[in-house]
């Protein structure tokens, strides 16, 4: 009678010995187990690295992958968050965009990155109010951000508030914008 099993392969008697002739242990599976136990934050931002180009290359596939088993070792990496929240958004997958950007928003050391595309994809549904909120937590982020000043100046004048949202676009003028 088999009273447990251990954790890699083959049953085990009652004094938890492995039993004769029962299956080898999984070796590969408990290998890979110890090295995801084992990321450092060096492995992580190189796994990250190799899926943000992917991402640049245009391999959507593989990059959501990529980011999918990154989240295996950091499961709140805010910005592979955000960057699968991209993916799914040009996918037409809104929903699921949003959550990943409400987990990166969450995560530790989010940037006003996912706020920004939260705002965006916001703003692009119709809801000005939650866009203006996005936008002005960007600001709080990022005081000299032109994008975040010019899209929260859009979602004011869709919200109906064409006086602030002037304003805010002659301060988006101001500012110098960021040439990637």
């Amino acid at each position: 009678e088999i009273i447990a099993s251990s954790a890699i392969g083959g049953p085990l008697d009652r004094s938890g010995s492995r039993r004769l002739g029962s299956p080898a242990p999984d070796l590969a599976s408990e290998t890979k187990r110890r090295e995801i136990s084992k990321a450092t934050p060096a492995s992580i931002e190189r796994r990250f690295a190799a899926a943000v180009r992917l991402h640049d290359a245009g391999d959507e596939n593989a990059a959501a992958d990529a980011y999918e088993q990154l989240f295996a070792e950091a499961p709140d990496h805010a910005a592979a968050l955000t960057n699968l929240g991209q993916l799914k958004r040009a996918l037409g997958l809104a929903d699921q965009a949003a959550a990943l950007y409400r987990r990166a928003i969450a995560a530790p050391g989010s940037s006003h990155h996912a706020w920004f595309n939260l705002g965006n994809l916001m703003l692009d549904s119709g809801a000005a109010a939650a866009a203006e909120r996005c936008f002005q937590a960007v600001l709080v982020m990022a005081p000299e951000s032109a994008d975040g000043v010019a899209r929260l100046a859009s979602a004011l004048r869709d919200a109906g508030a064409l006086e602030a949202a002037e304003t805010w676009f002659a301060r988006a003028l101001g500012i110098r914008w960021e040439q990637p």
